[in-house]
């Protein structure tokens, strides 16, 4: 068994279900993460600046302030972006340099 832990930022609306679980895993410890919950594209961009390493990003598809930018800057600091994608939308969010877009809701195992 590994014992690597994961940090992972989170951007997304309060509520949304994806967010919510992610954050019952982390906490319950189903899952090897630490999840830091972002409100806004502002507080992701000055986590990132920070001296702590992220693994990844995950960002709401239909949340505010997520465009190549945000992406860039999260890749220079190594950590990657996963666009949580209800279904809904045919945008490629790879074009803008999202590893993958991940379907709602969120599996564990997918994850």
């Amino acid at each position: 068994m590994s014992s690597a832990r994961y940090s992972l930022l989170g951007l997304a609306r309060p509520r949304a279900p994806w967010f919510t679980d992610l954050g019952r895993w982390a906490t319950a410890g189903t899952m090897p993460v630490d999840f830091v919950r972002c409100i806004s594209a502002e507080e992701v961009r000055a986590r990132l600046a920070s001296d702590r390493p992220f693994s990844a990003l995950l960002v709401d598809a239909n949340v505010s302030g997520l465009d190549r930018d945000l992406v860039d800057v999260a890749r220079s600091r190594g950590c990657i972006t996963l666009v949580m994608a209800d279904g809904g939308s045919d945008r490629d969010w790879t074009a803008i340099g999202a590893a993958v877009a991940l379907p709602t809701p969120l599996e564990r195992q997918t994850l």
